[in-house]
């Protein structure tokens, strides 16, 4: 096929009044998809493509010995002249018939700073601390036969590995639950501030999981931390705090959602348009906001009530009318914390299938944000520095040390004689230590 260059007194006219004449005799895209891609992606992204790659595909459709104007004139047809024909051709059908390919190398941003690689790691270090923590605290509950509170009644004594280990899990605690409440509050700050810019569908998602997962870890742990540490001012306000973003934030999720979405419909040659058609479901949320809300809510006001019912009636809790038969008979504490196991494993599950879909559509493409550690990342990554702080410290030294810590010096622990093997909590003042009197010195 041999074609003269048309004269170009001005280029544009000349460009298009050559495309009425313009055809493309040998259409086969799918056999250089590769080449597609390289140029599409670009083209689709408002970028200008290599002039290589451009040439070799606009050659895949009139073979080797096309010139490199004629090339060149077919590509501006479609893009600069709007010819319908060549716009089919070159870049419409190419992008039905070619979407894997120019999916697995678009660029795109992702959202590192709530999915990257550290967070992700983060996220499952938290599931599988919590747990861990979850099992040890059941096992104390059948050791002792009591499932009214996680609080052991007595330090275990330290006969071999694994109670040395009970104790590193029962000690550590409170670090562990101070910094999941901050990171959980952090994430559903982050959540909020993604909601309000409505800009992406993907970003929405990720972050809705991610709160998810957080949420029903921290509530996991909450009845515990309340036992064990005994800091009910601070960690009534804290799960108060939380609960309250968490039902803030998914209540914009919908909304936020659906918003994003308009902007990519109007945008559809963007990456979540093209390659990711997940559909927003606010029946999801709703679930979740039910879920993972009203459960907690009920459980703290009806405790708070049977407390309050208990000091008008001047009478333990655990006689009152239902409410203490349902605190104090039924192990409700076990039953709370399963729930919410088997919430905060699903949602992490969900959040895993959603990143490992977006990896296989962009298998090979430029977005490498989520897979690198940033600053933030790494931050958020000490999180759980604390507690192996906290642990290496209760395992080298002694439950007593830990005590004396989690009591912030203001008590400390004196030792009976040997054959007493008791121990005697009194309070540390400025100006003196109080003398502990044995019934060896009474006598």
């Amino acid at each position: 096929m041999t074609t003269t260059a048309p004269s170009m007194s001005s280029p544009t006219s000349s460009i298009c009044d050559y495309c009425l004449e313009s055809n493309l005799e040998f259409y086969e895209p799918s056999r250089d998809c590769e080449a597609a891609a390289r140029v599409l992606v670009t083209l689709l992204g408002n970028k200008s493509p290599d002039m290589d790659s451009l040439v070799g595909y606009l050659r895949s459709f009139g073979g080797s010995q096309v010139p490199d104007w004629q090339a060149f004139n077919w590509f501006f047809c479609a893009r600069d002249c709007d010819n319908a024909l060549l716009n089919e051709k070159l870049i419409y059908q190419p992008q039905l018939e070619c979407d894997k390919q120019i999916c697995a190398v678009w660029e795109w941003d992702g959202n590192a700073d709530i999915v990257g690689v550290g967070m992700m790691v983060v996220y499952a270090m938290g599931a599988i601390l919590s747990t861990m923590y979850l099992i040890t605290f059941i096992h104390g509950m059948l050791r002792d036969n009591n499932y009214q509170s996680f609080k052991a009644p007595q330090l275990p004594p330290q006969n071999g590995i694994l109670d040395a280990i009970r104790n590193m899990f029962y000690h550590s605690f409170g670090a562990f639950h101070s910094g999941l409440g901050l990171l959980t509050a952090s994430v559903l700050v982050a959540t909020l501030i993604i909601a309000g810019q409505k800009e992406s569908v993907y970003d929405i998602e990720t972050s809705f999981l991610c709160s998810a997962t957080l949420t029903a870890m921290f509530f996991l742990t909450l009845p515990a931390c309340l036992d064990i540490e005994q800091r009910y001012g601070s960690g009534v306000f804290f799960g108060f705090v939380n609960w309250l973003l968490f039902i803030i934030s998914m209540s914009m999720k919908p909304t936020a959602a659906r918003e994003a979405k308009k902007v990519r419909d109007d945008e559809p040659f963007s990456f979540e348009a093209f390659c990711w058609d997940k559909q927003v479901s606010d029946e999801t949320a709703t679930v979740t906001i039910i879920a993972l809300s009203m459960v907690p809510l009920c459980v703290f006001l009806l405790a708070g009530l049977n407390a309050a019912i208990a000091h008008w009636m001047k009478r333990p809790k655990e006689s009152v009318p239902v409410l203490g038969w349902l605190f104090f008979r039924i192990p409700w504490r076990l039953a709370y914390a399963l729930y919410f196991l088997v919430f905060m494993w699903a949602s992490l599950g969900s959040l895993f299938k959603l990143k490992s879909e977006i990896s296989k559509l962009n298998d090979g493409g430029e977005a490498k944000s989520e897979e690198r550690w940033g600053f933030g990342q790494i931050l958020a990554l000490a999180t759980w520095l604390p507690v192996f702080e906290e642990a290496i410290m209760v395992t080298y030294k002694n439950a007593r040390y830990a005590n004396q810590r989690r009591m912030n010096g203001h008590f400390v622990g004196i030792e009976k004689p040997v054959e007493e093997e008791s121990v005697c909590l009194v309070e540390q003042t400025p100006q003196s230590y109080l003398k502990i009197e044995t019934p060896n010195e009474v006598a």
